[in-house]
């Protein structure tokens, strides 16, 4: 019986850690997937510029021909 009892409760132990642990997985996912326009239009709103610019110039490296970007560029870099 207390070897059943000490199963159980290892199961239930491994099954919350597994909850948590994946938990923590998708909220670092989540983090990943923001908009870095969005993040640098943020930056920009509370006078951070320059984290705006590094934003937008690292962003640019991938996808040099976005105009959203680069006038969001031009607008951080004029704010400062």
């Amino acid at each position: 019986m207390n070897s059943e009892i000490l199963l159980i409760i290892g199961l239930v132990i491994a099954a919350v850690l597994f909850v948590i642990v994946s938990r923590r997985k998708e909220s670092i996912d989540n983090k990943e997937n923001v908009d870095p326009l969005a993040e640098a239009e943020e930056y920009i709103a509370y006078g951070r510029n320059k984290k705006a610019i590094k934003i937008i110039e690292k962003y640019l490296s991938s996808y040099p021909d976005d105009a959203k970007a680069m006038e969001l560029l031009n607008k951080a870099r004029g704010g400062m």
